[in-house]
């Protein structure tokens, strides 16, 4: 749920989360 919408939406949205997420 989290990941799904971090991968999208946290990209341009959440800067912090995107690179912990992402990266």
């Amino acid at each position: 749920m989290e990941f799904e919408e971090s991968a999208g939406s946290s990209q341009e949205s959440d800067k912090p989360n995107s690179s912990k997420k992402v990266e």
